[in-house]
């Protein structure tokens, strides 16, 4: 069993994330969950 968190999004946020898991066939926990696993853009050397 893995590290479960709670995490708490804005009414629109969350609204928002429900509407792309519905076009998309997936929960919000497995979006979450592939958000997590992504490396970041951010992070990354150019």
């Amino acid at each position: 069993m893995g590290i479960r968190t709670k995490i708490w999004l804005t009414t629109n946020t969350s609204r928002r994330m429900r509407a792309l898991c519905g076009n998309a066939e997936t929960t919000p926990e497995q979006l979450l969950t592939q958000l997590a696993n992504t490396p970041s853009s951010t992070t990354t050397a150019r």
